[in-house]
């Protein structure tokens, strides 16, 4: 029934708080089920919706307790869990039970404790922290929604921590000795990044700033610059080449925004340049014992015609001898394959080549080599493309430039600027 008021006046100062705290007041007319967890009152079956409300028991084993109510259907109603006596063991609501119905909702706090339950221990070893955090069925969440439990959303959370932690790992020891820096600062496979995209992790940037911090102590020599800015075209203290036997020669113009250094060759003519210094070229030896502990070279080239190249004896890089061509022993440097760019150590006749980099040859593009103690990288347009550990030949070489064409017809090589430096640092 509602609230009993009889033998109040309406200006009693308690008719207010009773009727105010409490939405009803009943006797139970039967038992309800021996669980402890349903009461019966018949009268509850005309009454309006208390679900969400709290009951509070005030006669019997278990007066002074309350429950939160999941529901009433026909009479009877079930609270979130059994009512228990003073030891603690479930007690059957029996009938002639008095109670009161609490005017307050607890739907919401019922919701709460629902996302917050502990999980029924099972025979389910755990094995993450979210297994252990709120119900372990509970699925890890990123997205926000309208409906999912806020620990869903805790389990998310630490799963994106965890990934965030693996980006800046500590590799695993290995059998490969570390020989730069930037070996030892997150995962050894990461590599520099200089420009910022929302892809990379932390540690690309870091080792991109070592690089640039690097570059800036140890300058190149300059006396092996040449950028081909004069009419004078290349210098002769430091260049030689060897003109096609009827083709355009070796000839310097102005294309644009570049300074062009560049040969036009025949059908089944060749063309060379080459540098007139010997450079020290030996990444197995480089070491504590050498002042130099880098030799980098660089190009800026663009080539035409590409399809009438001979692959088997084009290349540009750095040779023992200057007559050396693809074909030879001992060699470093950047090939053709397929008319595709082709990476190249060779050791004694055995190689180590790589391909299939996406480039466009026809375009300008930068290339560069870098010898280092057991490595030989290779770039293009600043962008690490191989990585070559076997086959490094340790031996003085020269630069080396030399297009040869098939009969099929000419092809144009465009060199637009060279540097090549040693370093005494590594890096």
């Amino acid at each position: 029934m509602k609230v009993n008021t009889s033998g109040l006046f309406i200006d009693n100062p308690a008719f207010p708080l009773l009727t105010g705290l409490f939405a009803y007041q009943g006797v139970t007319t039967a038992n309800g089920n021996a669980g402890g967890t349903t009461w019966a009152d018949a009268g509850l079956a005309t009454e309006p919706s208390y679900n969400g409300h709290y009951i509070k028991i005030l006669s019997g084993p278990a007066a002074g307790e309350g429950k939160p109510i999941l529901a009433i259907v026909a009479g009877v109603g079930t609270v979130t869990s059994a009512f228990s006596d003073a030891a603690g063991a479930p007690i059957q609501i029996t009938a002639g039970t008095r109670y009161v119905i609490l005017s307050q909702d607890s739907s919401l706090a019922i919701a709460l404790l629902a996302g917050l339950a502990v999980p029924v221990p099972d025979s389910v070893d755990n094995i993450l922290e979210r297994d252990v955090i709120g119900n372990k069925e509970d699925a890890a969440v990123i997205v926000v929604d309208i409906t999912t439990s806020i620990i869903a959303y805790v389990k998310g959370l630490i799963n994106q921590i965890a990934t965030a932690l693996l980006n800046m790992a500590v590799p695993a020891a290995d059998a490969v000795a570390n020989a730069l820096h930037r070996d030892v600062i997150g995962n050894k496979t990461s590599t520099p990044v200089y420009t910022p995209d929302n892809v990379s992790d932390q540690m690309r940037y870091q080792k991109g700033n070592m690089n640039t911090i690097n570059m800036l102590v140890e300058a190149p020599v300059s006396h092996v610059v040449e950028t081909f800015q004069s009419e004078l075209g290349m210098p002769e203290a430091l260049f030689e080449w060897t003109h096609p036997a009827t083709g355009t020669p070796w000839n310097i113009l102005t294309n644009g925004a570049y300074r062009v250094f560049y040969t036009i060759p025949a059908a089944s003519e060749n063309a060379r340049l080459n540098g007139r210094r010997l450079w020290l070229i030996t990444p197995s030896v480089y070491g504590t014992n050498l002042i130099q502990r880098k030799t980098i070279c660089e190009w800026v080239i663009r080539l035409t015609n590409v399809a009438n190249i001979d692959n088997a004896g084009f290349l540009f890089g750095l040779t023992p001898l200057k007559a050396d061509t693809r074909a030879s022993n001992n060699i470093i440097g950047f090939g053709l394959v397929g008319d595709a760019l082709q990476t190249i150590t060779d050791l004694a006749g055995v190689e180590t080549v790589n391909t299939g980099f996406g480039e466009t040859l026809t375009n300008v593009n930068k290339f560069r080599i870098e010898a280092y103690a057991g490595h030989v990288k290779f770039f293009l347009n600043e962008v690490q493309i191989a990585d070559h550990v076997t086959n490094l030949a340790n031996l003085p070489m020269y630069q080396n430039i030399y297009i040869l064409n098939e009969a099929g017809g000419t092809s144009t090589f465009e060199l637009m600027s060279n540097r090549m430096w040693v370093e005494t640092i590594a890096r």
